[in-house]
Order: structure tokens, then sequence, then C-alpha cells
């Protein structure tokens, strides 16, 4: 069976595309391995909405990361750019978005997820729409 470009934008995930990933791990476990989790998980996430984006020769957005480690959130930001015949999947930084054993900390993480769901909506929700009906044109 033939697959197209249109795939992606098929079925659950054309009404749910996934816009914020997120790895969580234990306090005191996993201090490596989840930025690593991550940065697979988003590089293998980012391949298809590629391929749909190289076709209609548009650029992918920043996809904003959310990590925590026990109680403390961070945020980190994925983005592809090329490099040579590949292209590659840079992730940028860390921001400390707060630690939920404090109030000051729960309403700072909060109020970083509301942003990112605005963002998400505003933002990503049309960029993902526009290749999808560019994928399908």
């Amino acid at each position: 069976m033939a697959t197209t470009s249109t795939t992606l934008c098929m079925g659950p995930i054309a009404n749910r595309p996934i816009a914020i990933s997120m790895e969580t791990k234990r306090e005191g476990e996993g201090q490596t391995t989840g930025r690593a989790q991550l940065e697979i998980w988003v590089a293998a996430h980012l391949n298809r909405p590629q391929e749909i984006a190289c076709d209609g020769a548009e650029e992918l957005p920043f996809l904003p990361l959310l990590l925590t480690r026990g109680p403390v959130w961070s945020l980190l930001f994925a983005h592809r750019q090329r490099e040579g015949q590949a292209w590659v999947t840079i992730i940028y930084g860390k921001v400390t978005l707060g630690d939920v054993t404090t109030s000051s900390g729960v309403f700072k993480v909060v109020s970083s997820l509301l942003l990112l769901m605005h963002w998400a909506q505003i933002d990503f929700r049309p960029w993902f729409e526009r290749i999808c009906a560019a994928s399908a044109a």
C-alpha cells in the first residue's frame, strides 16, 4: 500500500496534532535520559511534518518541549535545520518554569502552560492546517 503526504493529515491526528511534547522523570532519576528521550521523540515526530512541509517549501516552527524532573518543570525548544543534505533536529536551552512544591512555582508553571496552549491554538494549529491543505492539493 502506497502512502501519501496526506497520511499525517487524516485520522485522529488531523484534529489533534501534537504541538508540545513532554517527558517526566521522578526526582533524582533519569537526569540524563529525560532530555535524550525528548530529543529522540521530537526528531522522530518531526520527520513526517518535515516531509510534508518540504513538499510545500514551508519551514517547520520551533516546537516547545516540556521536561519535568520531580516537581521542577523546564522548557526547551526543538527546531529543524539543514546541514548539508540532511535535516538535523536542534534542541535549544532549558528554561526552568517553576517548582510545583511552592505556590509561586505552581503559578509560574500554570501561566506557562496557558501561554503554550495559546501558542498551540493560535500559531501551531493554523500552520498544521496549512501544510495539510498544501499536501492535499
